[in-house]
């Protein structure tokens, strides 16, 4: 068995009406089992997401909680910002990522990572080289330039047909593809548009690139195809300078959000929880309809086993996202976004699918942290993780 994992970023469950429609994804999906419900980690960003499926553990042990170093900006790109074992780590089949987040110089057969260059302009072959597999820099090289710095669709141009050639020739065992332009999508036109259907249509094209590599190496039948989103997308039309907030209260160099969209970690400084509680309760007092929750450090570490040196997750109200720059207004109103970033029960919810095989699951709910030990035990192996694996049942 060959399985291939593509992850479509924001992919939730009720994008799949569009894409039964279509021939790739549609052809999937016409043998397929799915798991309507993936409960995501908190909170639901593209990298501790990822990190979290390719480890079946929470944040607290991968150590990723963010998509971005806070003290210095840096995307989490490379492997080592993972503090447990990946699912590649486990098994005795070579491998393969393409633009897969937070692997940069792991140890993956061949592996091209998601990475860029510091600027649009810039040429990217060192940034690549520093974390790409030898094997994964020559694939990169035969098709950069499809790629336009960091921006889609040509990150997922490029890294369709990176995937399709390292399939062709190299046959991987098991194989991970990243495809983002969906989410972006989402992100500039809202959860639900005409550009997300567009994005939906030009994401099945690279599906049928993927088959079609699969069908010329003639391991098609051969392959168990699991397709996923990592988080759902909620629309918001509000923004809220939550850190502004914090400044007018006088608080400003001893209570610093680190912002992205719809959630924010809150770390102090020479001040006690008690009293930056009690600073963060009544803003939300004065700015009703800004602020949703305040979680503890405890509730996130029992309630999401969620840890890191902040204090603090403050959840935005519905409709509205969190800001960080310095506004002379504390709440504006802007055409409608949207984004990620809040609890995973609140949904729209990504979904799970299991395609080859004649594969069948009774499932209609999981945890982000299943898929991992669920992968595994289809080559055998069962290691400790916080997931559980979900029952498969295949007729060949």
């Amino acid at each position: 068995m060959y399985v291939s994992v593509i992850s479509i970023d924001a992919l939730i469950e009720s994008d799949l009406k569009h894409f039964e429609s279509l021939p790739n994804m549609g052809r999937l999906l016409s043998k397929a089992a799915i798991v309507p419900k993936i409960m995501s980690i908190y909170p639901t960003y593209t990298y501790p997401c990822h990190a979290s499926i390719m480890t079946g553990c929470y944040p607290n042990k991968t150590g990723l909680f963010h998509n971005y170093d806070r003290k210095t900006g840096d995307w989490k790109w490379y492997r080592d910002a993972i503090k447990v074992p990946l699912i590649t780590d486990y098994v005795d089949v070579k491998t393969a990522a393409v633009m897969w987040p937070v692997l940069g110089g792991a140890d993956i057969d061949i592996l091209v990572p998601e990475i860029w260059a510091d600027g649009e302009f810039e040429d990217s072959d060192e940034r690549f080289r520093s974390a790409a597999s030898p094997k994964g820099f020559d694939f990169y090289k035969r098709h950069k330039d499809k790629l336009c710095w960091m921006r889609t669709p040509a990150m997922d141009n490029f890294a369709a047909s990176v995937y399709a050639d390292i399939i062709k020739e190299e046959k991987p065992g098991l194989s991970f593809l990243h495809l983002s332009y969906l989410d972006h999508q989402r992100h500039n036109c809202g959860a639900e548009s005409e550009n997300v259907l567009h994005a939906i249509s030009f994401i099945d094209e690279k599906i049928g690139e993927v088959l079609s590599a699969f069908e010329s190496a003639g391991i098609f039948d051969d392959t168990l195809f699991v397709v996923l989103g990592d988080h759902g997308h909620r629309n918001f039309t509000k923004y809220f300078y939550l850190q502004e907030a914090i400044d007018r209260k006088g608080y400003g160099d001893r209570i610093h959000c680190y912002t992205v969209s719809l959630s924010s970690q809150i770390y102090i400084n020479d001040i006690d929880e008690k009293e930056a509680f009690e600073v963060l309760s009544q803003i939300a007092l004065d700015n009703p309809g800004t602020i949703d929750r305040i979680f503890t450090k405890k509730e996130l570490i029992d309630n999401y086993n969620l840890d890191g040196e902040f204090s603090f997750e403050v959840e935005a109200a519905d409709s509205v996202a969190f800001k960080d720059s310095k506004s002379e207004i504390l709440l504006e109103n802007i055409k409608r976004a949207s984004s990620h970033g809040f609890l995973p029960e609140k949904g729209p919810f990504s979904p799970l699918i299991f395609s080859g095989f004649n594969v069948e699951c009774s499932n209609l709910e999981c945890r982000i942290v299943d898929i991992a030990p669920t992968i595994l035990l289809l080559f055998g192996k069962t290691p400790k993780m916080d997931g559980k694996s979900i029952k498969l049942k295949f007729s060949y």
